[in-house]
């Protein structure tokens, strides 16, 4: 199975036509979309490139995760299920409420309940409209998403939500903006009535209410999305370390372990297992359970004296499968790094040592024109 992640994905309708999209593609057997996860899992043997031309005709954006068959790792999932889209949310919203507040100050307090404003904007009726067009602007720009979104789908014939929001936006949007430029010509002829006609014409204030009231409501959603993976993340740390698998009737184990690697001075934990090539069957030896075990495809022998395998006991088999997680580090003597943290931040040095057990790298680096010895941990430096 091929892995992609899918963008531009907002509701279920969305994953939906993702999904019809790529079963359409000849050679596709089967295909699954996780809205949660923004991913794709499809099957059979249509190319990557066709799979993300159909998706991409479909109005979203597609990409290849990684290698055919290749299953992802326990960190690879959580990474998958880690709730980017709240934090990225929350500051489009507070960015849009600050402009927003101005927004209703000028448009609505003034006019309504008679606030104060400077003095510059005393009966230059102009100035109040296009201070309010640049403001909706700004919670427009911050809520780009909507429009891009919205008008992509709906130019390939599939519109969503964002394509009401985005319409909804721009009508009230350029009304407004007409009655902007209608108003400066009614000014330059001096039709007082008219100018006051076409102030109560600005609609600019519901464009920016709907998409802060919009983007609220994303947010709330992608929170109790972010609730729900930290309940799936949650579940996947009570996976076991040993794989149990019945193939031909008799149980057979594959332990496993989490391998913790440090690329970049980061530690990214994957799962391997214990014995590439091995695995331990669990069977009562029989003439019968011999046949099966030694015609199986894939196996080659047993380990022990001749072809007679040697059982394991109870004590040897904890001892095996509760290994413990190990370190695996990116690093060699004589690499260059460069230092990320403390007085020498981003001074070059040259590894001397390795310390895998407590994580830390002696690095020789140039002090005051001398070489200096320093021992820092594996997440404060970062390799060239």
């Amino acid at each position: 199975m091929e892995h992609y992640t899918v963008t531009g994905m907002s509701c279920a309708a969305c994953s939906a036509r993702v999904e019809k999209a790529v079963s359409a593609v000849p050679g596709v057997t089967s295909c699954s979309v996780s809205l949660l996860t923004n991913s794709m899992g499809v099957e059979g043997s249509a190319t990557p490139d066709a799979v993300i031309s159909a998706v991409q005709a479909a109005g979203y954006g597609a990409s290849l995760k990684g290698a055919a068959q290749s299953v992802p790792s326990i960190s690879e999932q959580e990474d998958a299920l880690a709730d980017h889209e709240t934090p990225v949310l929350k500051r489009r919203l507070i960015a849009s409420l600050g402009f927003l507040i101005v927004l209703m100050y000028f448009s609505m307090g003034h006019m309504m309940w008679g606030w104060p404003l400077p003095s510059f904007f005393d009966g230059n009726h102009v100035a109040m409209g296009l201070i309010q067009m640049l403001l909706t602007i700004a919670v427009m720009v911050i809520n780009q998403k909507f429009f891009i979104n919205g008008f992509k789908s709906l130019f390939h014939g599939a519109p969503n939500m964002d394509t009401l929001v985005a319409l909804g936006a721009t009508a009230s949007f350029g009304y407004s903006t007409y009655a902007l430029f209608a108003m400066t010509g009614a000014q330059v002829r001096g039709d007082a009535a008219a100018v006051m006609s076409y102030m109560h014409e600005f609609y600019f204030e519901s464009a920016a209410m709907i998409l802060a009231l919009i983007t609220v409501g994303k947010m709330l959603e992608a929170r109790s999305k972010g609730k729900t993976t930290d309940a799936l993340k949650s579940l996947m740390k009570l996976a076991p370390q040993t794989a149990t698998l019945l193939r031909n009737g008799q149980e057979v184990t594959v332990p496993i372990e989490e391998v913790v690697e440090i690329r970049n001075g980061k530690p990214h934990t994957i799962q391997h297992k214990l014995f590439p090539g091995y695995v331990l069957v669990k069977m009562i030896k029989t003439t019968e359970t011999w046949y099966v075990v030694r015609n199986t495809r894939g196996v080659t022998g047993f380990v022990g004296p001749g072809s007679e395998p040697i059982p394991l006991t109870d004590e040897e088999y904890e001892r095996m499968t509760s290994c413990q997680g190990t370190i695996r580090i990116d690093l060699e003597p004589g690499d260059n790094v460069r230092i990320k943290t403390g007085s020498v931040e981003n001074a070059i040095g040259t590894v001397e040592e390795i310390n895998a057990e407590e994580h830390k790298v002696k690095v020789s680096i140039e002090i005051l024109n001398r070489k200096t010895t320093v021992e820092y941990d594996i997440s404060e430096v970062e390799r060239l």
